[in-house]
């Protein structure tokens, strides 16, 4: 960069010759004669020039170099993008290729079974088959449940059965003494009279 600059180069050459005619004028005057000083003086502002140049440049590379990195970074993040889409990529195909094996087997099966039926004749309209009507169904006229007939004389006669069954119970249990046959029948005397029960309302 430095060499092709032609400013830097131009300067360079300037310093040059005037370090030549410095030194030939050293040869015939001394070091602090006003031609030797002369030259100096332009020596030193040649110098100034070629490092303020020199630094301008550096300040350009230095832009440049960030410019570069600025660059780089976004190239890298371009490819790990890309990289992270042919990721998915290759996970679609994957997906893709078990996608397309299910739908060639569903397809193949699809195929038999179609083959099959038109063997059959299903297809064809016709209506084979081995099932049969052995009795036609019949709509009851009376509900089936609940049996309300049935469920009443079956309460009636539970009910009678069961109040018999109370009452001999009790009869057989009742040791009382109601007639006055039972009297003499108990004690073996005949009985003189009855006193009957009387309710006696108490003023």
């Amino acid at each position: 960069m430095v060499a092709d600059n032609a400013l830097i180069s131009h300067l360079k050459a300037q310093a040059s010759e005037l370090e030549v005619q410095k030194s030939k004028l050293l040869k015939t005057y001394k070091g602090q004669h006003p031609e030797i000083q002369k030259v100096d003086a332009q020596i030193d502002q040649v110098r100034q020039r070629f490092g303020e140049e020199i630094q301008t440049m550096i300040r350009a590379l230095q832009t440049e170099a960030k410019v570069a990195r600025a660059k780089e970074e976004t190239l890298l993040n371009n490819v790990n993008q890309l990289r992270r889409e042919g990721q998915e990529l290759n996970e679609e195909e994957i997906q893709y290729s078990v996608l397309q094996r299910d739908s060639d087997s569903n397809q193949q099966l699809y195929e038999a079974v179609l083959k099959r039926l038109k063997e059959t004749g299903v297809t064809g309209g016709v209506e084979a088959n081995n099932v049969r009507v052995v009795e036609e169904a019949v709509m009851p006229r009376v509900p089936v449940r609940p049996r309300r007939m049935q469920n009443l004389l079956i309460s009636i006669v539970a009910g009678l059965v069961v109040g018999v069954g109370v009452a001999l119970t009790v009869e057989y249990f009742d040791t009382t003494l109601k007639t006055p046959d039972q009297v003499e029948s108990l004690t073996g005397h005949p009985v003189i009279g009855v006193i009957p029960v009387f309710s006696v309302k108490r003023s």
